[in-house]
């Protein structure tokens, strides 16, 4: 019905189908099932998030358009600022981000990598067999620590409903600095970062995947 359609706004339009065996055909019409390639689970994953998201969005800037429901200074807000860019839709930066690391946990011993499964960005077994859930966070130095304090609620919604014990790892797009690695490590969470080609994983001391 014309009441649940979902308007993207320019910018946000930056995914594109794939083509080929299990992508859409020639009917006017595509049901992808749960059997599905990765690929296409993850474009229909990225699909509804981009339409929940943009929803969110319509709904407060209707809310911010009425003066009298608008917190003051709210446009100013690092934190709200962080949202809007990173968290608001995926981004291409997301996606390459992710790709780089999947790439390198290859060559890093890893196996059973499931990008994009019920929510969790990446799961897989490190060189030690133990199941570690990621969650990929682009970002700037400037704002690493909303994403890695935003990262941690995720993780922990994820580990909630996992069968299994799991390794809690924060993917970011640069170095954080030593009192952001705190943030996560000091509170159980692995941290990841590119460095010199490839990526830097540090865990809290003690864990098993430090143990390595």
């Amino acid at each position: 019905m014309a009441k649940n359609v979902v308007r993207l706004d320019l910018e946000d339009r930056t995914m594109i189908m794939g083509n080929g065996l299990g992508w859409m055909g020639h009917t006017p019409w595509w049901t992808p099932s749960n059997e599905s390639p990765p690929e296409i689970r993850r474009f229909v994953r990225q699909t509804r998030e981009l339409m929940n998201r943009s929803s969110a969005t319509s709904g407060k800037r209707s809310s911010e358009s009425n003066p009298g429901r608008n917190s003051p200074g709210a446009a100013d807000d690092p934190y709200l600022r962080y949202v809007e860019a990173y968290e608001v839709r995926v981004t291409p930066r997301h996606s390459v981000l992710q790709a780089r690391f999947e790439r390198f946990l290859v060559t890093d011993g890893a196996t059973e990598l499931r990008p994009n499964l019920a929510s969790v960005d990446l799961r897989y077994r490190d060189a030690s067999k133990r199941v570690i859930l990621a969650e990929i966070k682009p970002c700037e130095h400037a704002n690493a620590r909303y994403a890695i304090r935003t990262a941690i609620g995720q993780l922990l919604d994820y580990r909630q409903r996992a069968k299994e014990d799991t390794g809690l790892l924060i993917v970011v797009e640069r170095k954080p600095t030593d009192e952001d690695q705190l943030l996560a490590t000091s509170n159980g969470f692995g941290i990841a970062y590119p460095a010199k080609g490839k990526f830097e994983v540090l865990w809290p001391t003690g864990s098993p995947a430090s143990d390595k």
